[in-house]
């Protein structure tokens, strides 16, 4: 009887102060968790496991143009055969190139740009290739803007930064051997490459340029 008058005052109260408790709302959580690890596979690519292959991918695309057993002319050429491989990729999923042209633009005609805000801009635009692919720029696997230090050899830009701070990251599901570190920093390098050139050669890849780039 008492258990039933609690329910009857319950029921009484205002809509605002009857409230799921902290352990209900849990509870359905975790039932949500399960769906979702039952439907993931089937739920198409936003939500799909990352593939070790999309390494692979980044190796070729970079290699095309900046292999160092290639002749020094070929090495300082314009990188015509990366873009148009990086081009055709982009052609292939124009939800990415759609994506990182939103992405890279959005907001622009209001906002103040500074070091700051331009780094954030580059970190979305690299958030969105990455979850693209299912992967996040952040954990074992890194991403992110840097700007060149006053009085470093090299081109004087904003470039970027790929870490893979966990080698099994490359592993594929019949791989036995963890990769090197010779391999992990080619990856990283040609990563890097992939994210910068969506800024540095936005024109040649067809999708909308920074502007503050």
């Amino acid at each position: 009887k008492k258990g039933k008058a609690l329910v009857q005052r319950r029921t009484n109260l205002p809509r605002d102060l009857s409230r799921r408790s902290a352990r209900d709302d849990r509870l359905i959580l975790l039932a949500f968790w399960q769906v979702f690890q039952e439907q993931a596979p089937t739920l198409g690519k936003d939500h799909s496991r990352p593939d070790p292959a999309f390494f692979d991918l980044m190796r070729l695309i970079y290699v095309a143009s900046n292999d160092p057993h290639a002749s020094v002319p070929t090495q300082a050429a314009h990188p015509y055969a990366s873009l148009y491989l990086l081009r055709k990729y982009l052609g292939m999923h124009t939800r990415l190139r759609d994506a990182l042209s939103k992405s890279v633009t959005r907001g622009s005609g209001s906002m103040r740009w500074s070091v700051s805000t331009i780094f954030h801009r580059m970190q979305v635009v690299i958030a969105t290739f990455l979850k693209y692919h299912g992967w996040r720029a952040g954990g074992p696997l890194l991403a992110y803007p840097v700007l060149s230090a006053w009085g470093e050899e090299g081109t004087q830009t904003f470039g970027i930064v790929a870490r893979i701070r966990s080698p099994e990251l490359l592993m594929g599901e019949r791989d036995s051997i963890v990769p090197g570190r010779d391999e992990v920093q080619q990856t990283e390098k040609a990563l890097a490459w992939v994210l910068w050139a969506l800024f540095a050669y936005s024109d040649d890849l067809g999708l909308k340029h920074a502007i503050f780039w």
